[in-house]
């Protein structure tokens, strides 16, 4: 039993989400450290960057905490299990289809955490002084929130077999106010023929 928890420990480190996420760690330790160690760290808009870095951080060690010790894989089953017996209507509706539970969730909390840590680097680059420290934080803040959304694209990705931006392009396509032919042409014989 132990011999299998230090494999399943050990082989999620092989893992590029999990490099991913050590490299946030790594990174948002020192971003939210280069802003406390800054002159004006009690600056009102820098609190919000200051909390945006923390809280990012904090999650994204619970994250790969519980992805590291099975835990996620033990959610995924439950749910998995659950879902095993919903009928074929609702078949369609369950995540099980597309991807794990876990990584959807993760996925939509690297959107919120993306979107966070993006308008924390306005913040601190809207409020940049003379410091080399601020510039250290603006630089590490803006490649931080790069890689948060590399990390949510990989994530989409995972779950919907699109990235985002397909994802986006397959949604849009012919719905957007724009009718395809076909579409019109079944229109204007539906109109054509009610009024006969």
């Amino acid at each position: 039993m132990q011999s299998q928890r230090s494999a399943g420990f050990w082989s999620y480190f092989q893992q590029p989400n999990a490099r991913m996420q050590v490299a946030e760690i790594v990174l948002g330790l020192l971003v939210w450290c280069l802003i406390v160690s800054g002159p004006y760290a009690r600056h009102y808009p820098l609190r919000y960057a200051l909390g945006a870095h923390i809280t990012a951080w904090i999650l994204t060690i619970i994250i790969f905490l519980s992805s590291m010790f099975g835990i996620t894989a033990r959610i995924n089953d439950f749910f998995k299990s659950r879902s095993a017996g919903t009928s074929e209507d609702n078949a369609s509706l369950t995540v099980s289809n597309t991807g794990s539970y876990m990584t959807a969730l993760e996925y939509v909390l690297y959107m919120i955490l993306s979107g966070l840590l993006l308008i924390a680097s306005v913040t601190i680059t809207a409020n940049l002084s003379g410091s080399k420290v601020w510039f250290a934080a603006c630089a590490f803040s803006w490649l931080l929130s790069v890689l948060y959304e590399i990390h949510f694209c990989i994530l989409f990705r995972n779950v919907e077999s699109h990235w985002p931006l397909q994802w986006l392009y397959g949604c849009c396509k012919g719905r957007c106010g724009k009718k395809t032919s076909t579409e019109n042409y079944e229109r204007i014989t539906e109109t054509a023929g009610s009024s006969q």
